[in-house]
């Protein structure tokens, strides 16, 4: 459901924004921004943060490396590192904001350790799986940056592991 509400809000609200930032001057160059995951997938759901940086080719196509990670109290450990390619259309909403829904595709290494308490009789006991995983990652993003200098990006990737993402940070 949430996948199918994404999709409708990039794409109904695409009329409404005024011109397309063909200049490439506000989306070349590097940037790194910072934030929180939600990752829900395998029978868990958890939250975390990431870290990622990214260089923008030009106002379509950008490269970014992430790293996630995201523990709760007992039950899972996620740690994964990625990296994917953005392909979008930069459109300049004003001045100072200019908007860039993108979608992604790329790759991701994860390291998850989940553990399970499972109880017998009186006697009571920590099950613990690890699994280690590499695979293909599909997703649709916006990139928001104000004042050419600060990013705001959401973002849901589709893979054996749902994650959204919301990140702020620094353009350069």
């Amino acid at each position: 459901m949430f996948k199918r509400v994404c999709v409708a809000v990039l794409l109904s609200t695409t009329p409404l924004w005024s011109t397309v930032a063909w200049s490439s001057d506000y989306f070349t160059g590097a940037h790194g921004d910072i934030g929180v995951i939600a990752i829900n997938g395998n029978g868990f759901k958890t939250h975390g943060m990431e870290l990622n940086i990214g260089y923008d080719f030009n106002a379509f196509l950008c490269m970014n490396l992430s790293v996630a990670y995201a523990k709760d109290d007992l039950a899972v450990d996620y740690l994964g590192t990625g990296a994917n390619l953005e392909v979008g259309l930069p459109y300049r909403l004003h001045d100072e904001l200019t908007i860039k829904p993108y979608v992604m595709f790329g790759g991701v290494y994860s390291d998850t350790k989940l553990t399970e308490e499972v109880c017998t009789n009186d006697e009571c006991s920590l099950i613990r799986e690890n699994k280690t995983d590499t695979q293909g990652v599909f997703g649709l993003g916006g990139r928001f940056v104000f004042i050419n200098h600060i990013n705001v990006n959401f973002s849901y990737q589709f893979s054996q592991l749902d994650l959204i993402s919301l990140r702020i940070g620094l353009k350069f």
